[in-house]
């Protein structure tokens, strides 16, 4: 989509927002999506009693708020600091200002409200977490650590015919 194309969509989707109807809605399909992903994970256990300790696992270790969980921090943990983590997490999900902050990024409009909204809950969760298990600090931090390094560079390819290229027979200079 070109540049300008998305800046109106975006402009149009946040003005759009803005309606109390579609506001509702939105916080009815996230009520509704909660509530079918609580349902599936019951059901499955039920049709499958064995799988309930793994479907309970899985669940916890790839969702967040419904999303998977994403950055190269969590992936790099241990299974047992992955555990740990995700028990903490779910304790503090209780955290009055977790839950603040929670509501907070679900009333924000605009990116900007979005993005800052979005830091306040992870800065709460995180203070909620270590209020639930200090020990955790240092997982906090190695994740912190791993998500702010830059990524490898991963510019073009070398033109055809200059060291590098693998097509030009001679090897890397």
């Amino acid at each position: 989509m070109p540049p300008e194309i998305r800046a109106r969509f975006e402009a149009a989707r946040e003005k759009a927002m803005q309606d109390p109807a579609l506001q509702e809605l939105r916080k009815k399909a996230e009520a509704a999506n909660e509530e079918f992903r609580k349902a599936m994970r019951e059901a499955m256990s039920k049709a499958d009693p064995g799988l309930a300790e793994y479907v309970k696992k899985q669940i916890g270790e790839k969702m967040k708020e419904g999303r998977p969980e994403k950055g190269p921090g969590f992936a790099n943990l241990s299974e047992e600091d992955r555990q740990k983590l995700m028990a903490a997490r779910e304790k503090a999900k209780s955290d009055p200002a977790v839950t603040a902050a929670e509501e907070a990024k679900k009333a924000a409009k605009s990116p900007e409200e979005r993005r800052t909204a979005m830091e306040q809950f992870h800065k709460a969760m995180n203070a909620a977490i270590l209020k639930v298990d200090p020990s955790l600090a240092p997982i906090l931090e190695k994740m912190k650590a791993q998500k702010a390094a830059p990524p490898p560079h991963q510019g073009p390819p070398p033109p055809p015919g200059m060291p590098g290229d693998q097509m030009d027979g001679r090897p890397d200079a």
